[in-house]
């Protein structure tokens, strides 16, 4: 029985998430918050898109930023050259991206370690000579843990500029980096490791000693 509600209860996660996404923009109308949650949405879809193969597969991929441009700038491209509404291109984008992705792992994932880092690497360039001269395109291991770090990145980086942006001295991008650096330095697992280092924390202090 357990095996079998489990995937109904992820499903259920799955659409009342779907559903508070389509929700929000009725809810929040303030232009500044509904750009954060556009950008918490973009940096999140990258997030998830890279932690499979960097965080489940272990391999890192330098090059993954391909394929988040072309699942981006195939509905600008289509909307701009032949006028295609969003909800068309979007899923198109998507599914070039989907495509693209899997002829270059085919070749790419015989590698690994730095040589596949190094492959990747070249494939991107070529993409971006590609974007750069195309008159066209324009110029570790949880599910939920990319869309933690980029919801959380994304409030610090957003409300730092308001804050301190208009002053001229920059201080809004020494807080950011500051933070982003401290990020690294002490959660190397990501935000969603906290509970974990918390408990494991108490637990030695409630100890009984020998």
């Amino acid at each position: 029985m357990r095996t079998t509600g489990k995937p109904w209860r992820r499903i259920l996660l799955y659409l009342l998430l779907l559903a508070a996404a389509i929700a929000l923009p009725l809810v929040f109308r303030r232009t500044f918050i509904r750009n954060m949650l556009i950008l918490i949405g973009i940096w999140s879809i990258a997030g998830i898109g890279w932690n499979y193969i960097g965080g489940y597969a272990g391999q890192v991929s330098i090059g993954h930023a391909m394929f988040f441009a072309i699942g981006m700038y195939t509905p600008a491209a289509l909307f701009d050259l032949y006028k295609v509404m969003p909800l068309i291109s979007i899923p198109l984008g998507m599914l070039i991206a989907a495509v693209v992705a899997v002829l270059a792992g085919i070749p790419l994932l015989r590698l690994k370690g730095p040589q596949f880092s190094i492959a990747t690497m070249a494939v991107t360039e070529c993409a971006r000579y590609i974007f750069i001269n195309w008159e066209a395109l324009g110029g570790c291991a949880t599910v939920f843990g990319p869309i933690v770090g980029a919801t959380v990145l994304t409030y610090i980086s957003q409300n730092t500029r308001v804050w301190f942006g208009g002053t001229g001295t920059g201080i809004d991008l020494i807080l950011y980096g500051a933070l982003v650096i401290l990020v690294v330095l002490f959660l190397p697992n990501g935000v969603l490791s906290i509970p974990g280092m918390l408990k494991k924390r108490f637990a030695k202090k409630e100890a009984p000693a020998t």
